[in-house]
């Protein structure tokens, strides 16, 4: 749906008051469809960035946003991400605390093994980046679970206010 950035601190706000409880996190599907700001796509979601930090520090709360990859970067879903590889990314890289990539090294293989997400810390204001999480992949529920080489695999369990972890295998 069209989503002003403008009016996300006020939706918040109207939330926490409706539901008598203070948002922790906000999160935004995709980038692309909020809309705010004016000139080219790069200044639109340089713009959009900005707002997203305002809105974080405004309600007290943790924003996750998704974006693209650019087309020239990753675009096969396999290949590993920098911190340049997001479309129109040079304010989301210059405003992010924390800025995460994920692909699929193994995407083509149909071994169940190979099933692997990798979430890459592209950016870490507060600690260390560059660094790479591998994750299992479910292609069938497109849930992603944390992998324990020598145990198994970690399944997270949705419940009734969050999740929990489980070990399997």
């Amino acid at each position: 749906s069209d989503i002003n950035i403008d009016d996300i601190p006020a939706i918040v706000a109207n939330i926490e008051t409706q539901r008598q409880t203070k948002i922790k996190i906000v999160a935004i599907d995709y980038l692309g469809f909020v809309k705010g700001g004016q000139g080219s796509r790069y200044e639109r979601v340089s713009y959009i960035a900005e707002k997203l930090k305002d809105t974080a520090k405004k309600t007290n709360s943790v924003v996750i946003c998704l974006a693209q990859v650019s087309r020239q970067e990753g675009a096969k879903g396999n290949e590993d991400l920098e911190i340049t590889s997001g479309k129109d990314s040079g304010s989301i890289e210059n405003t992010g605390d924390l800025v995460l990539g994920m692909y699929r090294p193994n995407k083509k293989s149909q071994k169940e093994e190979d099933n692997v997400i990798r979430i890459k810390i592209l950016k870490n204001r507060k600690g260390k980046d560059n660094i790479a999480i591998d994750c299992y992949f479910d292609k069938d529920t497109l849930r992603i679970s944390e992998m324990d080489y020598g145990q198994g695999v970690l399944q997270a369990k949705e419940t009734f206010g969050g999740t929990f972890v489980e070990r399997t295998g």
